[in-house]
């Protein structure tokens, strides 16, 4: 996988180059940590405002793909290499979170010309469909009906703590009942997935969905579901409101999820923040039992994302970068 990226930011940059020197354009911006460097150095030679839009590309995370000790502290060592070279050289950088502006400028030494603009969803992902006892039959989950579901929708990796929401909902089940865990997703690696499958075979509540080849029909499993869980690891790479739980919020569920730092800072009331095994149980039988928490949850929610919309953000995404190529752009205080 390393080769491979390496490989695929080389011929990113080579592209960008030839470009570059082709035409005349009035600001570039690059997302892609590989290509970063050398389309900003390029840019910054031809007097073009470049900005880095860093995304979510902490060392950090990039090492969690690779296997080995050795590997791990190769990746990150690289990495923050490359993208503390690249903060040196951009003209501005645009954040999606106070929390990640605030890696950038402890972490990469970047003070001045960093911008935040925050995650957005696709509004259009979410359409409504048919109601939720028609779509469990239709996705061959009849067998639920009458079941408090909470569902997962994401990609399987090792920044998530499966295991304690495993271990909770057999808690509850214990107790008599009727509770479901969904986990749709695409995973990192095969050994990871059939690991997680495995492990999920041994919990009669739990439905393995595993990769959907239709991105929409995702939509499906939110529709059947009662709550939706984020269940973070408490690491430092996990840190910012992410697509996964505006989506949830988007689709009218509620939220539980794990304390990660801008999830305390912001969401507050708009979710069920749990830290423990005991504090999810708790928090996912108080939404069983109380219809008036999930109503006052799916309202907060519902506010919290309704200007977070891709369609929203583009204009302001526009509006920023125009005013960074024009220079009226001011620096944050």
């Amino acid at each position: 996988m390393a080769i491979t990226n390496v490989l695929a930011s080389l011929s990113v940059a080579l592209t960008a180059i030839k470009i570059l020197r082709k035409s005349n354009y009035d600001i570039v911006v690059v997302s892609n940590i590989g290509p970063a460097l050398v389309v900003s150095m390029i840019s910054r030679l031809r007097g073009i405002p470049c900005v880095f839009d860093y995304s979510d590309h902490l060392p950090d995370s990039a090492s969690l793909y690779s296997n080995s000790t050795v590997a791990r502290l190769l990746v990150r060592s690289v990495v923050y290499v490359m993208v503390l070279a690249s903060m040196g050289v951009c003209t501005s950088v645009i954040c999606s979170s106070d929390s990640l502006s605030n890696i950038v400028k402890r972490e990469f030494h970047r003070q001045g010309g960093v911008f935040i603009i925050p995650n957005g969803y696709d509004a259009g992902f979410l359409e409504s469909g048919s109601n939720r006892e028609r779509t469990l039959g239709e996705l061959g989950l009849g067998q639920l009906s009458g079941h408090f579901i909470v569902a997962f929708a994401g990609s399987l990796e090792d920044r998530y703590d499966f295991e304690t929401v495993l271990q909770a909902m057999q808690s509850i089940h214990d107790r008599g009942r009727k509770v479901a865990l969904i986990i749709v997703g695409k995973a990192i690696s095969t050994d990871f997935e059939s690991g997680l499958r495995r492990r999920c075979s041994e919990f009669p509540f739990v439905s393995f969905i595993g990769y959907v080849q239709d991105a929409s029909a995702v939509s499906d499993y939110y529709r059947i579901a009662d709550a939706c869980i984020a269940p973070y690891k408490l690491i430092k790479t996990n840190y910012g409101i992410t697509l996964k739980i505006m989506e949830y919020m988007a689709s009218g569920k509620p939220v539980l999820v794990t304390p990660i730092p801008d999830v305390v800072n912001q969401l507050g009331g708009c979710a069920i923040i749990y830290g423990s095994k005991k504090e999810l149980e708790d928090g996912l039988e108080r939404l069983m039992d109380d219809p008036g928490l999930r109503e006052k949850l799916v309202e907060c929610g519902r506010e919290f994302v309704k200007g977070l919309t891709w369609q929203q953000l583009a204009k302001q995404y526009e509006e920023k970068l125009v005013a960074i190529a024009s220079g009226t752009s001011h620096r944050p205080d």
